[in-house]
């Protein structure tokens, strides 16, 4: 893999993610259509915030594929991607050792969420709060202000995706149960609800 600046970490995480689900071919046709170039450290893309790069990708899937498709493809961009934020980002990384496994259950999920919420709305460029309903439930509340004016909105599912993933990653001995929920206009939050269970 390249060498990273702090600039295309995040784009890496989006570009590998797609690639091992479409393959070098269609994954290079797409971004070129976007006119993305993955290996052009200097493209003035490497310096946009994530959730505008997500934006442009899902236009090209969208021509592609349709846009339920896409919805779907970017879930399980979000599940893919976690291996690649692990590894270019250090303080999600270290969410895996284990003095943080080691902590209740309540402590643990909450202060990793809240961690990866912090790196995300950094990367993205938009506003992510983590609040606690109790110790096993969670909510993911992401604000998009453009939501009104682009109602094809396709980032949450990137986030839902991730957010699964993240969860199986932080403990696998649970279930884990996902709730989508849009804003409803523009000065509202994208909210995914997340209910820790245990396993039957």
């Amino acid at each position: 893999m390249h060498s990273l600046s702090a600039e295309s970490k995040l784009f890496y995480c989006i570009y590998y993610s797609l690639l091992e689900l479409l393959g070098d071919d269609q994954v290079d046709e797409i971004f070129a259509s976007a006119s993305l170039d993955p290996f052009d450290l200097t493209a003035p893309h490497y310096f946009r915030r994530g959730k505008e790069l997500i934006d442009s990708v899902s236009a090209q899937l969208t021509l592609n594929y349709g846009e339920e498709t896409t919805r779907g493809l970017l879930i399980r961009m979000g599940g893919a991607s976690l291996t690649f934020f692990r590894k270019y980002f250090s303080e999600i990384a270290q969410l895996g050792n284990i003095e943080n496994r080691l902590k209740p259950i309540d402590r643990r999920f909450l202060s990793s969420l809240k961690s990866l919420a912090a790196v995300l709305a950094n990367e993205m460029g938009t506003e992510i709060n983590v609040n606690p309903g109790n110790s096993a439930h969670f909510e993911w509340q992401a604000f998009h202000p453009d939501n009104q004016q682009n109602p094809k909105v396709f980032v949450p599912f990137f986030y839902f995706g991730l957010l699964e993933e993240f969860c199986n990653w932080l403990d696998a001995r649970k279930n884990y149960l996902l709730n989508y929920a849009p804003g409803v206009n523009d000065k509202d939050f994208d909210m995914i609800t997340i209910e820790v269970r245990n396993l039957e």
